[in-house]
């Protein structure tokens, strides 16, 4: 092992001279960069090397080579590069290459040595490593995508990325990713062909073969050239050249990942995204292919239904891009001849802007009232609220940001008065904010904002109707209507929603809070507690519980009948059902209502005996006695472990019902007879054997031995 690293360090030593002679470093660096290195060595070299060891190597030597450029830059050398300048480079290529013989499984550091060639420009070395890496990895998706991506992108060799993406296809065949990156290259090769072919002035086909006349665009096209371009494409090879300028390829790729992975809709999901970031002509006509065949392979799901109905916001959007660009050329031109017809322009262009996304949410909304009547799914309705959700808090957004100007006074309250619906607010197409034929201006936001609100009210209440309401989409209905300033239809639908989900303890927790603050009557509400109590299940009951101790302070007169509700309850619950903390939280609020003690003992001593009195409980109960100085003041110490005083019996009755892993609790039964006789060893060696698991005590009491 000596011997081998020895050899390696002597190997720098050519190196370690040019850096001298250069002035990078001095000849002290140089002993700290030898004995440096010559520790890691020895460390590699170890029997069970670690993969860290070499990161650390290599991270060494990145930090090496940084003060190097920096003591270039500020020494000023130039000229020709000499061994100085690559020797780190190909060290850490080295310390790669040994990790990654060591550890040939781990495709991390592959990717790791992939991103340090791409990042020091090693073309040759990221072709060898993509080789090794593809021969251990060769059914990982990422290792086929970044070979090649490296031959389109760096080498422009197309034929080479093609050939390396369809052997790639062939080894990961269920991958989804790798035909949407397999489209996403060629059509950016077919995009850098049309974008080549206009810089030298030649035929770019603007249809899809078959569709149309095929004219040319070019620096020199005229009349003349589109006739000739027009006889042309007759020719069998400028029509293979129209047609994969037009997305032909491209199309037999999508056809092939649907053969592939016909029942992927994800993966057409993914396609279309990219399908969006290209605008040249037989883009919109394969869009069409995909969701046609959505259409036609998805009939039953609601996902497929929510991205055919979304379909037109892309087309708005591809009107608002157009019209930005528009707005850009028109704003350049105005500024040459004048300002006067740039204000009167800009406001053609917002109506036309606001028509098309008006006209798009028309479809859209359309789109969806088709598929929730196909589907009636719970589904289905939830992305049909998830879409007006999302339209609603852009429109209270935007209502935000011009109202902001104002004062935050008037930007406060802008949002909830703007999308409270008004009385005259229709549903529907004309809901969403169409024009009607003699409109002469476009919709106002706070009429767009209101009309949203109603779609989206309306939309909950037929869920409800139809019976696809889940409790989640009634807790988002309540949430809106109080957005919306509609108190009563709040209260409304989490009725409806307890009525269709009798034993969802949210929607019940929801209710009990509604009902409070509309300030019902504190025996209808114990009324509606204990419908509430009998349907929930007792495990997800303590919220509701909270609800109404706050509702109902101890001293009313609803509070006794409460109480006994609760002792029912926990009578009949199991004792994980956590009523137990319940009872102590009444516990504590009747402790400080300032009824008395009598009244406070006789509370907690009514639940001590059942079977759900939890350790919470006890522990309430313990710091009550003890505040009262029964046993805590020293008036009346106890002589034994377990005492004839209060404190010392619930201390006993705590242990003995949940001493068996309850840490904390003999815990604090330490420490009180610590207090009382200064010590409390028989308390811990009868924990250590009651205890399922007592290392954590014999810890903890350690530590609080030291503590105290």
């Amino acid at each position: 092992m000596a011997d081998t690293v020895q050899y390696l360090l002597e190997e720098s030593i050519p190196e370690l001279e040019d850096y001298e002679k250069k002035g990078y470093f001095s000849r002290t660096e140089l002993k700290a960069i030898i004995q440096k290195r010559q520790d890691f060595e020895y460390r590699l070299k170890r029997r069970a090397a670690l993969k860290t060891d070499y990161y650390r190597y290599i991270e060494y030597e990145l930090r090496l080579e940084e003060l190097r450029r920096l003591r270039k830059q500020k020494l000023g050398i130039q000229g020709k590069k000499s061994i100085a300048e690559t020797a780190i480079v190909k060290r850490v290529h080295f310390i790669y290459e040994r990790a990654s013989r060591k550890f040939k499984s781990d495709l991390q550091l592959w990717l790791d040595w992939l991103a340090y060639c791409k990042k020091t420009k090693s073309s040759k070395q990221h072709s060898k490593v993509v080789t090794k890496a593809l021969s251990r990895h060769a059914t990982t998706p990422v290792l086929w995508i970044e070979a090649a991506n490296w031959d389109f992108e760096r080498e422009g060799n197309v034929a080479a990325a093609r050939a390396l993406m369809q052997q790639g296809l062939r080894m990961c065949k269920h991958e989804g990713v790798m035909w949407v990156e397999y489209l996403r290259m060629e059509l950016l090769y077919i995009q850098r062909l049309r974008l080549r072919r206009e810089v030298l002035g030649l035929a770019v086909p603007q249809e899809v073969p078959g569709t149309g006349a095929i004219t040319a665009s070019g620096s020199d096209a005229t009349a003349d050239a589109n006739i000739k371009a027009a006889a042309s494409a007759v020719d069998e090879s400028e029509a293979a050249v129209a047609a994969v300028l037009t997305g032909a390829v491209a199309r037999v790729v999508y056809r092939s990942a649907v053969v592939a992975l016909p029942g992927a809709l994800g993966l057409r999901a993914k396609l279309l995204r990219v399908l969006a970031a290209f605008d040249f002509p037989g883009v919109r006509e394969l869009e069409d292919d995909v969701f046609a065949g959505i259409a036609a392979d998805f009939p039953a799901d609601e996902d497929a239904w929510d991205l055919l109905a979304r379909r037109p916001l892309a087309a708005a959007a591809d009107a608002a891009a157009r019209a930005g660009a528009a707005g850009g050329a028109g704003g350049a031109s105005s500024s040459g001849g004048g300002e006067e017809g740039a204000p009167g322009q800009a406001h053609a262009q917002a109506r036309v802007l606001a028509a098309a996304q008006t006209a798009a949410h028309a479809s859209v909304l359309a789109a969806y009232e088709r598929a929730a009547h196909a589907m009636r799914t719970d589904r289905m309705y939830e992305l049909f609220a998830g879409y007006l959700e999302a339209r609603l808090e852009r429109l209270m957004s935007a209502a935000t940001a011009a109202a902001s100007g104002g004062g935050a006074e008037a930007s406060s309250s802008a949002p909830a008065e703007a999308a409270r619906p008004r009385r005259g607010a229709k549903r529907g197409r004309d809901a969403g904010g169409a024009k009607s034929a003699d409109a002469a201006v476009e919709p106002e936001p706070v009429d767009l904002m209101a009309a949203a609100g109603v779609e989206l009210l309306a939309v909950f209440l037929s869920a409800h109707k139809q019976r696809c309401a889940p409790p989640a989409l009634y807790v988002r209905w309540v949430g809106w209507a109080q957005r919306l300033g509609q108190p009563k239809m709040a209260i409304a639908a989490v009725r409806h929603g307890c009525e269709r989900h009798a034993s969802h303890a949210p929607l019940w927790s929801l209710r009990l809070d509604l009902e409070v603050e509309a300030r019902a009557e504190r025996a209808a509400l114990l009324r509606l507690f204990r419908t509430a109590a009998a349907a929930v299940p007792a495990e997800e009951s303590p919220p509701l519980w909270g609800v109404m101790l706050r509702a109902v302070p101890p001293g009313s007169v609803e509070f006794a009948p409460l109480c006994d509700l609760l002792v029912a309850c926990a009578t009949a619950a199991p004792s994980s059902a956590g009523l137990g903390s319940v009872a102590a939280d009444f516990l504590a609020a009747v402790r400080s209502s300032g009824l008395g003690l009598p009244a406070t003992r006789a509370f907690y001593r009514r639940f001590l005996t059942l079977p759900a009195a939890g350790p919470a409980l006890f522990v309430a109960a313990i710091e009550l006695e003890v505040a009262e100085g029964g046993d805590g003041t020293g008036k009346r110490r106890e002589t034994s472990c377990s005492g004839s005083g209060v404190v010392g019996q619930l201390f006993e009755a705590a242990v003995a019902a949940h001493g068996g892993h309850d840490t904390g609790l003999w815990l604090r039964y330490a420490a009180y007879v610590s207090t009382l006789r200064g010590g409390g060893g028989d308390v811990y060696w009868r924990a250590t054997k009651a205890l399922d698991d007592p290392d954590h005590f014999i810890a903890a009491y350690r530590q609080q031995l030291q503590d105290s």
